[in-house]
């Protein structure tokens, strides 16, 4: 209609967007995607800077598990939206949640450097964007910067939303998942109730986010041993997603491990890995990225799961698998992150470290390659930690990098001050504590791109046992002592040395 009274006019393009998003709604795609690029090539044509139909074609490609398709469209409104406004912020929102999703932390930190949270005049901008920066620390394991834009964000929905707004609730969990984090669950359980029942009163119970909010109850109800209430809170979320053909597939993915270890922990060995391998090993939907630290994790479990079913062999080659992901992940953030966050980064994955040793101390003998690449992979965690500063110091010292000097000298000045300051009582500490502690993390960065050090260090990443057994001597033998929590179907008391 609008066609034929105004012809091809900005009026019209906002009417094909409209029937876009309601055949997206319908789940009607290629019409819907067809709408919007010819919305889009007529905005171009007339010089419309309405870049709505443009974000509306990225979070559509997103649902629909095309990644690759989501990050080249976000990215092209980012670069061409000069007035940064809403649809700018929500394209730097939904990309940073995909390049945490990807594990692409590196991309994600330089992204986030380029952004002035002055510039954004919106407020739902600003807790879109917030959100998005708490999700991204929360994936890299900076969970103090995690909570600090979890509260950030609350703040913002408690100024300017009501009590009963889905946005409250939205707040309620990233809240839970702070407590789930310190152990505090009958607290966390409360906020999740109470974020359910703010989301289905106005948007009903059929939802992905409705999901969202049961999986994490359920969560908190394993943590509890409270299987049957966990079972039925997966259940019904599992439902939810199963139902739906544009399954997000890091919120199901997380729903499957969860599921399969609860099906674990009561003997059912065969359901967990039928649930694994339908869902994710086999799937053809499987979009876990490599670098998304929940792989390493995930087939760590898998090869659990295997390992309580007999199945040793297959799980040899699953734990074989996770540690080749490991060493993939390593020499991916050794690139960007501090010491600390290295260690953060590794001692997530821990547990994972001693089921491995676990399985080997139980079959010392049967899995070879196991054996050889665990080895490797204890080497790798040693040589993560050698990136001290007596041989940085003494590359920088060699450098004529002006540059690379001054951010050292900073650099060491400002751990000598924080070294002083950690021996104090927390109440006496300075105001600036927190900021220069975030300033001396992004020197230590900075120094790691820039010095030549760094380059010495991934050769150094890839040493391995052959390499050590070469340059032994007659006589010679390597002995390496490591220590783990014991695992034997479950986790015991015990301390072991091997």
């Amino acid at each position: 209609m609008r066609f034929k009274e105004f012809g091809k006019n900005e009026s019209y393009s906002k009417s094909l967007t409209l029937y876009a998003q309601l055949k997206k709604e319908e789940k009607n795609y290629l019409i819907a995607e067809k709408l919007l690029n010819e919305s889009i090539a007529l905005n171009k044509l007339i010089r419309n800077d309405n870049l709505a139909p443009n974000v509306i074609k990225a979070l559509m490609y997103k649902e629909l598990n095309k990644f690759d398709l989501a990050e080249k469209e976000f990215k092209h409104i980012i670069s061409i939206d000069k007035n940064k406004d809403e649809f700018y912020w929500k394209s730097i929102s939904e990309l940073l949640n995909l390049l945490a999703e990807k594990g692409e932390f590196k991309e994600g930190e330089n992204l986030i450097k380029t952004i002035d949270l002055k510039d954004i005049q919106n407020y739902k901008s600003k807790i879109e964007v917030f959100d998005s920066f708490s999700y991204f620390y929360y994936r890299l394991n900076d969970f103090d910067k995690y909570f600090d834009y979890v509260v950030e964000a609350s703040n913002l929905r408690l100024d300017f939303y009501n009590n009963d707004h889905p946005e409250i609730a939205k707040g309620l969990n990233n809240f839970a998942m702070i407590c789930k984090e310190i152990g505090e669950y009958d607290k966390a359980l409360e906020y999740l109730y109470k974020a359910l029942k703010i989301h289905t009163k106005i948007n009903g119970e059929n939802n992905k986010l409705t999901a969202v909010y049961l999986k994490n109850i359920g969560d908190c109800y394993l943590e509890l041993n409270n299987f049957n209430l966990s079972q039925k809170s997966y259940n019904a979320a599992f439902n939810i997603f199963i139902n739906d053909i544009t399954i997000n597939h890091v919120e199901f993915y997380s729903l499957i491990n969860s599921l399969s270890i609860l099906y674990y922990l009561n003997n059912q060995h065969e359901k967990a890995i039928k649930l694994y391998y339908d869902y994710i090993i086999n799937s053809k939907n499987n979009f876990y990225f490599e670098l998304n630290p929940d792989w390493f994790t995930t087939l760590s479990n898998y090869a659990m799961f295997l390992d309580a079913n007999l199945e040793s062999k297959v799980a040899s080659n699953y734990y074989i698998k996770a540690l080749d992901n490991f060493k993939k992940q390593s020499f991916y953030f050794i690139d960007f992150l501090s010491n600390s966050e290295i260690h953060s980064f590794w001692f997530d994955k821990l547990h994972c470290m001693d089921l491995i040793k676990s399985f080997i101390n139980v079959k010392p003998s049967e899995f070879h390659e196991l054996n050889s690449i665990a080895f490797n992979n204890e080497l790798l965690i040693k040589n993560l930690t050698l990136r001290n500063q007596q041989r940085i110091k003494k590359s920088i010292e060699k450098s004529n990098n002006l540059e690379l000097k001054e951010k050292y000298e900073q650099f060491v000045a400002n751990k000598r001050y924080l070294t002083k300051l950690e021996d104090q009582p927390q109440d006496k500490s300075p105001e600036n504590y927190e900021t220069l502690k975030a300033e001396t993390d992004i020197l230590e960065k900075d120094i790691t791109r820039i010095s030549s050090t760094f380059a010495d260090a991934k050769k150094i990443l890839a040493i391995t046992w052959q390499d050590i057994q070469q340059k032994l001597k007659p006589n010679e033998v390597v002995i390496d002592l490591v220590s783990y929590n014991f695992y034997n179907k479950k986790w015991t008391d015990s301390i072991m040395y091997g």
